[in-house]
């Protein structure tokens, strides 16, 4: 877990806190317990068969939306270098399109 791999040793490496075994014990029945309970839905899961195609559902629709996102952030970017090239020299190129991350802004928020 992460206090165990992260922040227990941080704390005996810093401070010089030293933490006993027996509470490294109290932590590992912790995470039994901790895996007890995730067992449980697991078996809710099995008795509404509805809820794991809701959940299923969720995730295929994460996928597309992140696939989405990718390609609307590359269309951006292009269009960002397109259009600082295209307008180097003209009041609006030094207004609007300066850099390529502020051209990315401009085309994100000004013109969706």
């Amino acid at each position: 877990t992460v206090m165990e791999t992260w922040i227990f040793p941080c704390l005996t490496k810093t401070v010089g806190l030293e933490v006993p075994t027996s509470n490294m014990k109290a932590l590992a029945v912790l995470r039994v317990i901790r895996l007890v309970r995730i067992m449980r839905l697991v078996k809710l899961l099995h008795h509404l068969p509805e809820l794991l195609v809701i959940i299923k559902g969720i995730i295929v629709a994460i996928k597309a939306i992140s696939l989405v996102f990718m390609l609307l952030g590359v269309i951006i970017y292009v269009g960002a270098i397109v259009f600082r090239m295209l307008l180097e020299d003209t009041s609006m190129g030094r207004e609007r399109f300066s850099s390529v991350s502020h051209a990315m802004g401009i085309l994100l928020l000004d013109c969706a």
